[in-house]
Formats: C-alpha cells, structure tokens, sequence
C-alpha cells in the first residue's frame, strides 16, 4: 500500500466493504473501492485529492440508492414522547418480544404478524425474573432501563412503509439498522461507530 495512505486506512476500507456488502451483497462497485483504496501512484498531489472527492462522492450515492430502498425507517421522537414511551414498556414490557445486547434493547409487540428478528447471539426476555433483573441493573444493558432513572438515550420507532413493526433504544456508539427481509419481517443489527455490523 502506498506510504502517503494514513496508518489504519487499510482497516477501515476493509471494515466498510463489509459495511457495503451489507447493503449491496456481494456486488460491491469494487472499481470505487480500488479507487479509494491505491489511488494514481505516479501523482499524490491534487490528482489524489481530487480521486479521493469523487470516490467519497460516489460511495455516499451508491449507499443511497442501494440502501434506502431496502431498509426500514428508524424514526427519531421528541423527548417526551420518547419518555411516555419508555414508560409504557416499563409497564407493560409482557406485551412485547424484548430482544438486547450490551448496547441496544428492542421491543417487538406480540401482537401484530410483523417480526424484528436479531443476531443469535443476543438474548431474549423470557419472564419476569430476567425483566426485573434488567430494571434493576442486575443485567446490565446500555441504554439504562433502571425505574426512576431519566434515560439519555431515547426510545426510536421502526417503520417499513408506514406500518409500525416496534421500538428500539441504543446507544450513541452503537449505530442500529433494519433491513427488510419479507413483507412482514425486518432484521435489526447493530454497527459500531468504525462501521463494523452483526454478521
């Protein structure tokens, strides 16, 4: 790898053409990652500069329109909406599918035919032992679910062409994303902040 490319970059590259498979599968326009990744090796000057814009340019183009279209909406509420939420699922959490991992909870309402599916490796909430054992912290989940606490991450809604599928919370590190498996059923995984998803 040329000497000019910054320590890390390698890493990173490797880690977002595994973030574009997630949306592309396995056509990745690889002829943009070379280009983001070599560059021209005769000049490092503004030719580079200029190669790095347009492959920049057409990576964000190429997520829209490849992405958008098979993704669930992740909608933002206003703080007290999301605190009358939070609430509600305190209350009445039985009603719900409860999915988490150390970063994000999800809430999947039994009673409706739509279905958040999540990695296998995150755990379910199976009875009221495990629920009270989150609340009280004794299973610790980030955002916080303890009773009384204000919590700073809020409650987000997931939508897929305006029909309501539940809620998810999570943390500011931890960026969430569902993609749309049927007509019925969306997958919900995780990415860090350096763009590495849920397998």
């Amino acid at each position: 790898m040329a000497s000019y490319l910054k320590p890390g970059l390698h890493k990173f590259r490797s880690r977002f053409r595994e973030y574009l498979q997630s949306c592309f599968g396995k056509r990745i326009p690889i002829i943009i990652l070379a280009i983001h990744a070599e560059g021209s090796p005769a000049k490092k000057g503004r030719r580079m500069k200029y190669i790095k814009h347009i492959s920049l340019i057409l990576i964000v183009f190429l997520l829209i329109i490849g992405c958008s279209g098979n993704y669930a909406n992740i909608k933002n509420l206003s703080e007290s909406e999301s605190k009358a939420i939070q609430q509600e699922l305190l209350d009445n959490w039985s009603d719900y599918n409860i999915s988490y991992d150390v970063r994000v909870i999800v809430f999947d309402p039994k009673n409706d035919e739509k279905k958040i599916l999540v990695h296998s490796r995150w755990q379910t909430v199976k009875d009221q032992e495990t629920w009270t054992q989150i609340v009280n912290g004794t299973i610790i989940v980030s955002p916080q679910w303890r009773a009384g606490e204000v919590w700073g991450d809020p409650i987000r809604e997931i939508w897929v062409h305006n029909q309501f599928y539940g809620y998810v919370s999570h943390k500011k590190s931890a960026v969430v994303a569902a993609k749309i498996v049927d007509e019925n059923t969306v997958f919900l995984n995780r990415q860090w902040g350096n763009l590495t998803a849920d397998p």
